[in-house]
């Protein structure tokens, strides 16, 4: 590498300034003792506050897909007889619109950034298996796809720029992922945290 072609092999540079004597290392680490002596009554009160936050969202995270795991056979049943009657489908809040077919594929189609945080398709998360993002969708919002735990296959579009934290959380059973997003430019922490199957 570059620092290795440089050097020298000049053995002559001086070494006195790290030499320390053994006085001035048990100097140092009495300083040390007494500053963690200092902090030890504040540290964990805030370690304490951040975990409890974190557990209080990861177990509603895992609630969330725990319940669409847990779903009964009449619950299943009843969501494919409204996939059947061609009742899965609308028009989201920013314009985007979403459709469930015969197939148990939903496709997201229109064009701009999805931001609806009714995310009215979470109804059927525990029977969609394929999930197809449209070319002219540029962003995916926030756990848009949280626990759609019977999905195997997803496509994301060409358009789509940003996908956002836990887009796709919880997609146990996601086995394909297709993508064809050439303008990518973020995906967001933990879009597809405990997507294996």
């Amino acid at each position: 590498n570059e620092l290795a072609d440089n050097w020298s092999g000049d053995s002559s540079i001086e070494t006195e300034e790290y030499n320390y004597s053994s006085d001035d290392v048990s100097a140092t680490t009495d300083e040390v003792t007494e500053t963690s002596e200092e902090t030890a009554d504040v540290q964990p009160v805030a370690s304490e506050t951040t975990t409890a936050s974190v557990s209080a969202e990861d177990a509603r995270l895992i609630s969330e897909v725990e319940s669409r795991k847990n779903a009964s056979a009449a619950e299943i049943s009843a969501l494919k007889d409204k996939i059947q009657s061609g009742q899965a489908k609308g028009t989201c809040t920013d314009g985007l619109s979403w459709n469930i077919d015969s197939n148990l594929t939903l496709t997201i189609s229109g064009t701009g950034a999805m931001t609806d945080s009714t995310l009215p398709w979470q109804a059927y998360a525990p029977v969609v298996t394929k999930i197809v993002i449209s070319d002219t969708v540029t962003a995916i919002s926030t756990e848009a796809f949280l626990g759609f735990v019977a999905a195997t296959d997803v496509t994301i579009g060409k358009g789509v720029k940003v996908i956002n934290d836990r887009a796709f959380y919880g997609c146990v059973k996601l086995a394909s992922l297709a993508m064809n997003a050439t303008a990518l430019t973020t995906i967001a922490s933990g879009a597809f945290y405990d997507c294996t199957p």
